[in-house]
Parts: structure tokens; C-alpha cells; sequence
């Protein structure tokens, strides 16, 4: 009646949600705890749901797709009155920001545990009420 969803992996004794990241820009190298709450409550919410009390936020950084990088590319080309032709230049360096070549893969992976309590639950609750409240004074 309040949450829904399906997390990436259900295991008897934890779940795991996976968010990906293109450029090591936006990676969470240097963070000793999860920054996003978002995420952190759709990691309880999903909790709630299975009944299982354990969770891992998972960031993965991978390469990013060729047809992102080729958009960038044309957009740093316009920025720069290049009008949408892509120079050499442009390209190395667009090419050279999304390149994880020289991050090894055991450091492109970091997880962050997400505990479920029952003042959670209570929050959850708590919150959804209200949004619907809201939502129904808007009609």
C-alpha cells in the first residue's frame, strides 16, 4: 500500500541495487558513506518489501557508450564554434575524458551498506501519507 519496486539482486540474506557511472566524474571515489538519499530509501523501501533488513548500494563505473560519447563530442564542437564538425582535437579530448583505461577494474566497483529499522518503516509511511495528502489538495 505505500512502496513499490524490484532491486537488481535478492539474495536470503541481503539485496543489492546497482547504479552505474559513465566518467569517473561522477563515481563515488572518495565518499566513506552513501552521500544520495534518494537512493538510500529506495534501498529501505525495498527492504520493506522483501523483508529482508540487509542492503548494498552498488556503483559500478563502466565505459560509456559510444553514442554518448559522440553526442558529447558535437556538443563541445557547437560550444566551441566548431558548428557540429567535430575537430581532432575535440575528439582526443572527449575520448581522453571518458577513458578508464587507466583505473583498474577492482577500483571501479564500491558498494555502501543500507540498514533497514523499523523508525524507518514508520517514516516511510509517515511521508507517503502526507505526499498523498498533498497530492489530493492539487486536484
Amino acid at each position: 500500500d505505500f512502496v513499490k519496486g524490484t532491486p537488481d539482486v535478492i539474495t536470503d540474506d541481503f539485496i543489492i541495487d546497482v547504479k552505474t557511472s559513465w566518467s569517473a566524474s561522477t563515481f563515488p571515489f572518495f565518499d566513506d558513506k552513501l552521500t544520495n538519499k534518494n537512493y538510500e530509501w529506495q534501498l529501505k523501501a525495498y527492504m520493506w518489501l522483501t523483508n529482508i533488513h540487509q542492503a548494498y548500494l552498488s556503483y559500478c563505473l563502466v565505459p560509456t557508450p559510444e553514442m554518448l560519447i559522440l553526442d558529447e563530442m558535437r556538443r563541445v564542437s557547437w560550444k566551441r564554434g566548431e558548428a557540429g564538425e567535430v575537430s581532432k582535437e575535440v575528439e582526443d579530448e572527449v575520448r581522453a575524458y571518458f577513458d578508464l583505461s587507466n583505473i583498474p577494474i577492482w577500483e571501479r566497483v564500491k558498494s555502501f551498506d543500507v540498514n533497514l529499522t523499523s523508525d524507518d518503516i514508520v517514516k516511510i509511511k509517515e511521508k507517503v501519507l502526507l505526499a498523498r495528502k498533498y497530492y489530493n489538495s492539487l486536484k
